[in-house]
Order: C-alpha cells, then structure tokens, then sequence
C-alpha cells in the first residue's frame, strides 16, 4: 500500500519513507495504511530500528544534578512493557506515546497525575474518620479542585459513604463547593533515564463475534486473531518522574504527599493501557531512589569535574595564546629595530642577576654585547654601574673575585668608545 504524501517530501525521503529516521514522524504521519493488522506489521518493522536518544538521556542525567529544594524526582522501574497512548494516532489500537522532538516514547504529565490522583482518592477511602478531614486538605492542595469534583457524583464524594459525610468534611476543612482552586503540584512528563527500547508486543483476543454482536454466547468457536501493538520495554528502563512545587508558599509537605501517592499509583495501580493484564506496573521502592539519587550524585560530580578539567585547558590554552602572541609582537618589534637596539632591548629584559652574570663574563661576550653593556651602565643600569664600581675598593672577597676584572675591563671599553661612565 503506497503511503500518502507531497511529491517534495517523497523526493526526500524515498517512495517508502527510508530516509526518514524519526519515529515520531514515521507513527504519526507515515502509518502504512490498509491492509488489516498488515499494516501494523509493516509500519512497526520500519519505526522499530529507529531512534538514538542516549545523547537525551545523558543530558537528563547531568540536569537531575541540579535539583532545588522546590522539586521532586521519583525514580520508577516497570515491572513489565508499558503501552502508553495505545489509541492515539493513525493505526487502530497502534499507537504509541513518542515526543516529536527528542522522538523518545514518554509518558504524558497528565497521565501522571492521574495515576498519583487515583492513589490519592484511595488514601481518602481507605482513612479512618480521626484523619480523613486532613487527607483530604491535603490531597486538594496537591491536585486543586473545579465545582464540577466536588458535587455528588465526584470522584473525591464517591470516596465517603454517604454525602453528608462528604459536605460535613469540606465545612471542616473550609472548602466551599462552588469554589475552584489550582493544584499546587506540576506532575512533569515521565522521560526514561535509560532504556526505553521500543518493541512489539501480540494480544490475542477470542470470542471476537460475541463482542462485536455477531454472536449471543461467547463460544469460543473462533480462532484468536493477533494484533499487533507497540509498547515500551521494561528491560534496562528507568524513568524519571519530576515534581515541582508551585509557589514559594505551598508547604513542602505538599510535595512529599505527591511523591507518595506517586509512587503508590505505580506500583498497585499501573499506568497506560492494558493494567488488568499485568502491563504497566512499575517497582518505586526506596532501594531504587537510593541507588539512581546515589548515580545522579556521581553523574554531578563527574560533570563537575570534566567542566573544572574543561575550564583548565581553556585557562591554558588562553595563555598559551596570548604568550604566543606576545611573543611574536616583540619579535615583530624587534625586526624593526637596529641590531645595536635590538640587542639594548634583549639586555634590558634580563633581570639584574642574569645582567650581573653577563658582567661576570664580560671577557667573553661578543665585542656588540660588550658595547651595548657599557653603554646599559651609562645610562639605564646606572644604580647597578655603581654598586659595581666600588667592588675592587670595598667589596667583599667574593665579590671581588666576580667582579673586579670585568669592572676594569668595562672601564678600558668606555674609555675606547668614548662613553663617560657616571661617579656618583
């Protein structure tokens, strides 16, 4: 069956979309249509190949690094494949929950607030009459309220035996029922910190005439007809579920009750289609929060270092930079010169221990640097001409033995070009 779509697009990606390689993409707009269950199998053999999403996650893993005061994570492992938005898209009972962008399959923040608001309404059912009234408060303040969930066929009314009851509580707590109020939680959209492998799962359903109304009595007379559907694998997968609090206001309390009932809805409630079959139930236990909350700690340290390491190279790679360039502009400088300046210049960046030593070993220096010294302790060595001159007469022996030679000698030269070498 030939898949629909402008002759530019079909240029670019090929008559059967191979060139396409986003999943989200290939589910959404590229289905092979037809077919029966046909289709399912041809559209899954091209998404499944699809998708790298490790650059994605290894930069989820250094951002949980930088976690504030204001926001939860909850750490979750399925306990089985996972079928996230199964109805959604263009193939019948196909579909599958994948972001457009980072094109990896994901759990919507809606769905996971749902899941934390059904472990909510049983914490309100199942309390005892001492706590309820706070159970409840608390489970407005993270989910917030419309008239609509407080009336009698509410969801949170359903939860108490009689109405009465329900009407009394909300007088207690100071809720009127024509009121609305915003959830002070954000329940984020669940991403998977590892894994998250797209696979290809079969339900078989039977009796298929009976439910479709063919048939009176389910007879079990007609063979099972597979279908094809696309789920989440639950090996090496864990997904990360953010909490944020919503205003500086809100008590954190309010925070740690959303990563409870969180974590109670994943584990006894499941999450996305197919629960009552076993699919989407995860394991939240405080040994997995312990174990990720310990690899996000190793993953900001390692983070930091490699920007410490990263930062250093830069610094070094700057100042060998510069000291190049610095290097080459007096080079520069000192081509323009004269080879009598160029070599005052060189004399003048010695400090005055290596000029000292040059002195020491006036003998044997070239007849220019012998010139250029003499004419350095005329003029800009001066103070250092003097303390020299006074070596023979009131040096120390040492000194003497360094100096008194090359003091002569410097004397001889200065007369022989004619440079007056200052007294005082």
């Amino acid at each position: 069956m030939p898949i629909y779509m402008p002759k530019d697009t079909r240029v670019a990606l090929g008559e059967n979309v191979q060139a396409c390689q986003s999943r989200s993409l290939m589910l959404e707009r590229f289905a092979s249509i037809g077919e029966g269950q046909k289709a399912k199998d041809i559209t899954y053999r091209r998404l499944l190949p699809l998708g790298s999403v490790h650059e994605f996650q290894r930069r989820r893993q250094e951002g949980l690094a930088c976690q504030s005061a204001d926001q939860r994570i909850l750490y979750a492992r399925p306990a089985a494949n996972l079928m996230i938005n199964l109805t959604s898209g263009v193939l019948e009972s196909g579909g599958c929950s994948i972001h457009r962008f980072s094109d990896e399959p994901f759990i919507p923040g809606s769905a996971v607030k749902g899941c934390a608001r059904r472990a909510g309404l049983s914490a309100v059912r199942v309390a005892d009459t001492e706590n309820r009234d706070d159970i409840v408060k608390r489970f407005l303040m993270v989910f917030g309220w419309v008239d609509q969930d407080l009336k009698r066929s509410g969801d949170l009314c359903l939860q108490f035996d009689r109405e009465e009851n329900f009407a009394e509580c909300l007088k207690r707590i100071g809720v009127e029922r024509k009121s609305s109020h915003q959830g002070c939680v954000a329940f984020f959209d669940a991403f998977p910190l590892s894994g998250g492998k797209l696979v290809q799962e079969i339900a078989t359903p039977h009796n298929s005439d009976y439910y479709q109304d063919d048939a009176e009595r389910a007879l079990d007379r007609t063979d099972p007809v597979p279908i094809p559907l696309l789920a989440i694998g639950h090996e090496e997968t864990v997904f990360v579920f953010p909490l944020r609090r919503m205003g500086l206001a809100t008590p954190l309390q309010v925070l740690d009750d959303a990563f409870q009932w969180l974590s109670d809805g994943l584990e006894t409630l499941g999450l996305g289609a197919k629960t009552a079959s076993g699919y989407g139930f995860f394991n939240a236990t405080k040994e997995i929060q312990s174990d990720m909350e310990k690899r996000a700690a190793e993953s900001a340290k390692r983070q930091r270092d490699e920007q410490s390491a990263a930062e250093l190279k830069r610094q070094e790679e700057a100042s060998r930079k510069k000291n190049a360039e610095e290097k080459k502009q007096k080079e520069a400088e000192l081509a323009k010169l004269s080879p009598e300046e160029r070599l005052k210049r060189e004399l003048l960046a010695l400090s005055d221990e290596q000029f000292k030593e040059r002195i020491s070993k006036f003998k044997d220096q070239q007849d220019e640097q012998k010139a250029a010294i003499v004419r350095l302790l005329a003029g800009e060595k001066k103070a250092l001409w003097l303390w020299l001159r006074e070596i023979p007469q009131k040096g120390k022996a040492k000194e003497k033995n360094r100096f008194s030679t090359a003091v002569s000698d410097v004397f001889t030269l200065a007369r022989k070009l004619q440079v007056s070498m200052p007294k005082s």
